[in-house]
């Protein structure tokens, strides 16, 4: 038994002889960067909208920009925030067309994480015995950030509440 710890001593101390903690790298993932957002409109409730179901978009250039206002909010009477497209995109969060009050979108966080870019969105639906309006709502929510050409990717986060 002895000849045989001797061996393993002996093959552990060859094998270990060229390791040093210089050579040594772990695999370690990259922690997700906070990416810094400005809301432009955000949360906000627009009347009557021609997006009939939720939906997340990423818009890179004016045109668009202003068209998905339009969309999102056919009533919108406010000024478009300014967005400089030549630095920044914009985030865009629809909570669709909903038949009371009572709903919200809003984009919570953004992160970096690898490759890609995240954007966590919270969608609260009204619990039953909210008090309610009884009108056409579209909840949405714009925020921009830095332009970036990596993929985004939107997670929701869906809960009911009375507020």
């Amino acid at each position: 038994m002895d000849i045989v710890n001797g061996l393993r001593l002996g093959l552990f101390s060859l094998l270990m002889s060229g390791c040093s903690d210089e050579n040594l790298q772990l695999a370690v993932p990259d922690r997700p960067t906070p990416i810094n957002f400005r809301p432009l409109l955000c949360p906000e409730q627009g009347g009557t909208t021609s997006l009939e179901h939720p939906s997340q978009t990423v818009l890179k250039d004016q045109n668009n920009y202003l068209h998905h206002i339009e969309i999102s909010a056919l009533y919108f009477s406010g000024s478009e925030p300014e967005v400089d497209f030549s630095a920044e995109m914009v985030l865009a969060v629809n909570g669709g067309q909903r038949y009371s009050g009572g709903y919200k979108v809003e984009i919570t966080e953004v992160l970096e994480v690898e490759q890609r870019i995240e954007v966590y969105f919270d969608s609260v639906t009204p619990t039953s015995g909210c008090t309610t309006n009884d009108a056409l709502t579209s909840p949405f929510c714009m925020v921009a950030i830095p332009l970036s050409e990596k993929p985004v990717t939107f997670v929701i986060n869906a809960y009911e509440s009375c507020n």
